[in-house]
C-alpha cells in the first residue's frame, strides 16, 4: 500500500505541475520553460545517477530528502506569491518551476526505488497500473479545485512522498553504504551496471517523445484534454498482456499494444486534423502514452531488481531520457497545434513524418531485440572468490591465456592481478596508473576473454 500511495501521489503531482505551471509558462515564456525543464532536471538526475551512489549513506539520504522538501515548499510559496503579484507573475512562476523541477528529481525517483523492493513482478505491474488509474481519476477531480489548493498540493505532495519513501530509502542507503564501493563493483561486474547507451534508454527517450506529443497535441489553451477512459484502457491492456504472456515477456506485449494505440492515434489525428480537439485521437494517444509510461517503469524496476546496488542509476538515467523525450515530443505537439491554424498541409505532413519514424522504430529497430532480453542482460552482482592458486602456477596460466586470447604485456600483468583477487584500487597503486586506465585495461581483457566479471575471469584462468 505504501508503494501504491507513493506512485499515485507522484502521478498526481506531475499532473498538477503540468496543468498549472508548465501550461502557464507555455503561453508566457515557452523558451524559458523548455530550457529550465531540461537543465533543472537533466543535470540533477545525472548527478543522482553517477555521483550520489558514490557517497550515499543514510545520513546523506536524509540531507537530500530535506533539501528536496525545502525546494518543493519554496516553489509552492513562489506560486502563491504570483497570485498576489500579477505584474511579475511570469518571473515568479519561472523561478518556482526551476525549484520544483530540481527538487522533483529526487522525490519523484523514490516511488520507483520503492517498487524495486516488491518481490513479485506481477505486483509491480499491478501497483503501477492502479496508481496510474487512481491518479487519473483523482487528477480530474483536482482540476475542479481552486488555484490556491492546487498550488498547495505542489508543496504537500512531495512532502508526503518523502515521508512514505523514508523507510525504503533508509534501507537502500544502508545497503549502499555497507556494500563494496560502487566503482569496484562496476570493475568486478561489468554487465551488472547499465550503461548510458543501453537500447532500453533510447527506447525510453522515443517513448516519451510520443508521450509528450500526445499531451501537447490538441491542447485547449495550453492544457491537455483529459479523459478517464485512457486510464481504464491502460489497466485493461496491461492485465491482458500479463494473461497472454509469461512474467517478463509481458513487457514486450505491452510495447506492442502501446505501439498499436499510438499508430491509431496518429492516423486519427491525420484524418481529422482540422477538427481540434479530436477526442478519439487524444484517447488513443493518451492510452498509448500511459502504456509506454507503465512500460518504462517496468523496465527500470526489472533492471533495478536484478542489481539493487545499481537501481538508483538505472532510475535516474531513465528519468533523464524521459525528460529529454518529453521535451522533444511536447515541442512537436505544440508546433503542430500552431501549424494547424495557419497551414493544415504542414501539420498533416509533420504528423505523417512522426508516424513513419515511429513505425520504423516499432517494426524494424525494436525487432532486433526484446525488452525481456535487455532486462536479463543485467547480471546480478557476483562476489569475488579467488582460488588458492600458487603465484607461479597462476603466472603460467595467464601466459597461456595471453597466447590463446592475444593479451598485451600490460593486460597479462593486470589479468594475473585480477585472477589473484586484487581490487581495482590495488592494481592502481601497484601499477602506478590511474583508475580510469585500470578500467580501460579490464574492459579490454573482458572483451578478449568474452567474459563479464572478475569471478568469471578467475574461473576461466583456473581451467587453463
Amino acid at each position: 500500500m505504501t508503494c501504491l500511495a507513493a506512485c499515485t501521489l507522484s502521478d498526481i503531482y506531475g499532473h498538477v505541475l503540468n496543468a498549472q505551471v508548465i501550461s502557464a509558462l507555455s503561453v508566457s515564456a515557452p523558451i524559458a520553460r523548455d530550457v529550465i525543464y531540461l537543465a533543472s532536471r537533466a543535470i540533477p538526475l545525472l548527478a543522482i545517477a553517477f555521483i550520489v551512489p558514490l557517497i550515499l549513506s543514510p545520513k546523506t539520504a536524509k540531507r537530500l530528502s530535506a533539501a528536496s522538501g525545502v525546494l518543493a515548499v519554496a516553489g509552492c510559496a513562489l506560486m502563491f506569491t504570483s497570485l498576489a503579484m500579477p505584474q511579475g507573475a511570469t518571473t515568479l512562476i519561472t523561478f518556482a518551476f526551476a525549484l520544483l523541477c530540481i527538487g522533483g528529481t529526487w522525490y519523484n525517483t523514490l516511488p520507483i526505488l520503492m517498487l524495486c523492493r516488491l518481490t513479485s513482478f506481477g505486483n509491480v505491474a499491478l501497483c503501477a497500473c492502479v496508481a496510474y488509474a487512481v491518479s487519473g481519476i483523482v487528477s480530474s477531480a483536482v482540476d475542479t479545485f481552486g488555484l490556491d489548493i492546487q498550488y498547495a498540493l505542489l508543496g504537500l505532495l512531495p512532502l508526503a512522498q518523502l515521508a512514505l519513501a523514508n523507510s525504503s530509502l533508509h534501507d537502500y542507503a544502508d545497503l549502499n553504504a555497507r556494500s563494496t564501493h560502487i566503482r569496484e563493483l562496476e570493475l568486478q561486474n561489468a554487465h551488472s551496471f547499465v550503461s548510458v547507451t543501453n537500447p532500453a534508454f533510447i527506447c525510453v527517450f522515443i517513448f516519451h517523445c510520443v508521450s509528450g506529443f500526445a499531451l501537447a497535441l490538441n491542447c485547449v489553451s495550453g492544457v491537455p484534454v483529459h479523459s478517464i477512459l485512457p486510464s481504464v484502457l491502460v489497466v485493461a491492456f496491461v492485465g491482458a498482456a500479463f494473461l497472454w504472456s509469461r512474467e517478463h515477456a509481458a513487457v514486450d506485449s505491452i510495447a506492442g499494444i502501446a505501439a498499436f494505440c499510438v499508430i491509431c492515434g496518429f492516423l486519427t489525428a491525420i484524418v481529422f486534423i482540422n477538427q481540434a480537439p479530436v477526442l478519439a485521437s487524444n484517447i488513443a494517444l493518451t492510452t498509448g502514452s500511459g502504456l509506454l509510461s507503465i512500460l518504462e517503469t517496468l523496465i527500470m524496476v526489472s533492471m533495478g531488481k536484478r542489481n539493487p546496488i545499481g537501481a538508483l542509476r538505472v532510475i535516474a538515467l531513465g528519468k533523464t531520457f524521459t525528460t529529454a523525450g518529453a521535451l522533444v515530443g511536447s515541442a512537436s505537439g505544440h508546433f503542430i497545434n500552431a501549424a494547424t491554424v495557419s497551414n493544415q498541409l504542414v501539420a498533416t505532413s509533420s504528423i505523417a513524418v512522426i508516424l513513419l519514424m515511429f513505425l520504423i522504430l516499432s517494426y524494424v529497430w525494436l525487432r532486433r531485440f526484446t525488452f525481456e532480453k535487455l532486462i536479463f542482460e543485467v547480471e546480478p552482482v557476483r562476489a569475488v572468490e579467488p582460488l588458492p592458486t600458487p603465484p607461479d602456477e597462476l603466472q603460467s596460466k595467464c601466459a597461456v591465456a595471453a597466447e590463446k586470447y592475444g593479451l598485451t604485456k600490460r593486460e597479462v600483468e593486470i589479468c594475473q592481478m585480477l585472477a589473484s583477487g586484487m581490487t581495482g584500487k590495488d592494481i592502481e597503486q601497484t601499477c602506478v596508473i590511474s583508475y580510469n586506465t585500470v578500467k580501460t585495461h579490464v574492459k579490454h581483457i573482458y572483451t578478449k576473454l568474452d567474459i563479464h566479471s572478475q569471478q568469471e575471469l578467475i574461473e576461466l584462468i583456473d581451467k587453463l
